[in-house]
């Protein structure tokens, strides 16, 4: 099935494309090749425009006017290669310690399965990265949350979990999520330069 194909279905008709994914073949590597390749490209490349072009305003206060600063291409690119990288990872992280915690809740521990839970789980998160193009949209990409949704209604085809069961590993997931999140964005802001607070002053005179 194609890209478009699931990512539709995923979005529109959950509970049945669960199962398609379900059935359908993939190896680890076309997970990652064939999907969160391409939709992880979403959030990297608006945010580097956003970042390096569109830039991020801080609001002025106490007689401090309000200026815009941008990075530069090299920080906005290195930015993007990092969180495009720390996708897969954080994919792939958090798969793990979902499979890794199947039994506790009467689950069918499937690596394979798990990755595919957690990849097409993130298809909103991918998709809402889109408003990173204009950072002052970025609070839209709370719409991404629809992720918890597709997580919760994927959770008794992918890993055979019991009804009875599911709303407590769901909760179980979202912490392992949350905290792989945090990971993610501790090691992306680690790697990332950013502009030196002697560049943000120079862009602030330069706009003025």
């Amino acid at each position: 099935m194609s890209l478009l194909n699931h990512v539709t279905n995923i979005l529109t008709k959950p509970k049945q494309e669960w199962e398609v994914i379900k059935n359908e073949p993939m190896t680890t590597s076309q997970i990652f090749t064939g999907y969160v390749a391409i939709l992880a490209l979403i959030p990297a490349i608006a945010n580097f425009i956003g970042l390096c072009f569109i830039g991020i305003t801080i609001p002025g206060f106490i007689g401090i006017s309000s200026f815009t600063f941008k990075f530069s291409i090299t920080e906005g690119i290195i930015q993007a290669l990092v969180s495009y990288v720390m996708a897969f990872v954080g994919v792939y992280a958090a798969a793990y310690i979902i499979n890794a915690l199947a039994k506790n809740f009467d689950s069918t521990p499937d690596l394979n399965n798990a990755l595919k839970l957690v990849a097409f789980s993130y298809t909103p998160v991918w998709l809402a990265g889109i408003f990173s193009i204009y950072p002052m949209l970025g609070v839209l990409g709370i719409v991404g949350l629809y992720g918890l949704y597709l997580l919760y209604s994927g959770l008794e085809p992918m890993m055979n979990t019991p009804q009875p069961k599911k709303m407590v590993y769901l909760v179980v997931s979202i912490v392992v999520l949350i905290v792989v999140f945090i990971v993610v964005g501790i090691v992306v802001k680690i790697a990332t330069p950013t502009p030196s607070f002697e560049s943000l002053m120079n862009q602030q005179q330069y706009n003025f």
